[in-house]
């Protein structure tokens, strides 16, 4: 008669064999896209260039425009754009070399000021993805 595979003798639980192996987990989709963080820096600084000329516009219009009518001070208001176009070119530089990821994603935020709101979308979709590749 055979004799059929159970607890061992002390009933300590089943036989020892040993556990099956699991398969890797592939590495790729652990990983982020390589161009995301590169393409969010781009988009980061074409938005920060312009911002910031429009900034040198806008701050000179409405400084001249402010000294006619009095209202001395409107051409600080420019002064927003300058500084985000600033914040936006350095960001993209960190998302390009992609280190520091939240001074990437501040210069991505700052890239959202208009004209150009679209490459600020595109950039913070851009530097979310690509988050892993950062240092």
């Amino acid at each position: 008669m055979a004799q059929i595979p159970g607890p061992s003798a002390t009933g300590s639980g089943p036989s020892s064999q040993p556990p099956t192996p699991r398969a890797p987990v592939p590495t790729t989709a652990l990983k982020s896209n390589p161009w995301a963080a590169l393409t969010a820096g781009i988009l980061c600084i074409i938005a920060g260039v312009l911002d910031f000329f429009v900034g040198i516009i806008v701050g000179v219009v409405l400084g001249v425009a402010g000294s006619f009518a009095r209202m001395h001070g409107l051409g600080g208001l420019g002064l927003i754009w300058i500084v985000a176009g600033i914040l936006a070119v350095v960001g993209g530089v960190f998302s390009i070399q992609r280190k520091a990821w939240p001074m990437a994603l501040i210069g991505s935020i700052c890239a959202l000021i208009w004209p150009l709101s679209l490459l600020g979308i595109l950039s913070i979709i851009f530097v979310s993805v690509g988050k892993r590749e950062f240092t």
